[in-house]
């Protein structure tokens, strides 16, 4: 059986990987378009989107938690439960945040 140990390790490890390759891809296509004469958009609008972005993860991992917990009241389920509901509304957000940003980007 795996202990909580070896899960919070592993979701260290993973969210530590997750935020090198997020920042090595973003100074890859920043340095791209420096080759290219491209002028970056505008630093306010891309932090503001960023902030969209953070707001509805938390907003999603904590409606999770919220579901998560009424249905293990209501259903008793494993412990399982909660990182799964955690990540699939955390999903949803972030793919919701897409969208949002895009229209915002679009006005």
């Amino acid at each position: 059986m795996i202990g909580p140990t070896t899960v919070v390790s592993l979701l260290i490890i993973s969210v530590a990987f997750s935020i090198y390759y997020f920042l090595r891809s973003r100074h890859i296509e920043r340095m791209a378009r420096i080759d290219k004469g491209l002028t970056d958009k505008d630093p306010v609008a891309r932090r503001m989107f960023m902030e969209i972005k953070l707001g509805m993860l938390a907003t999603g991992v904590g409606l999770g938690l919220f579901t998560a917990y009424f249905l293990q009241h209501l259903l008793p389920m494993s412990d399982v439960l909660y990182p799964a509901l955690m990540l699939m509304f955390g999903g949803i957000a972030l793919v919701l945040s897409y969208f949002v940003s895009n229209r915002l980007d679009q006005q």
